[in-house]
């Protein structure tokens, strides 16, 4: 599966620490042969894998469409509809 991860808020608390346990959950995610992706409304987000060493779990970052959610998947250059999401905002998991 391929699953998408916002970064403010989802990943990364409101203080702008890791949220605890997301490189454990990364980790299995990836051994059960899932890729993961980060994508955020704010920009492409390689800054915070570097910043966290998230390197050997993300896959690709991306530019978060915020409204439009399935065309804007093509203007951000995602050329595959995620088959999961996890996301503080609702509407866009709608």
């Amino acid at each position: 599966m391929r699953i998408f991860f916002d970064v403010d808020s989802t990943i990364i608390a409101f203080n702008g620490d890791l949220r605890p346990h997301v490189k454990e959950v990364f980790e299995r995610l990836i051994q059960d042969g899932h890729e993961l992706y980060l994508w955020s409304g704010v920009g492409v987000r390689w800054e915070v894998v570097r910043q966290y060493s998230l390197q050997p779990y993300i896959k690709d970052c991306f530019l978060k469409p915020l409204y439009d959610y399935e065309n804007g998947l093509a203007k951000m250059s995602i050329d595959f509809v995620p088959d999961f999401c996890v996301d503080d905002h609702e509407e866009l998991i709608e």
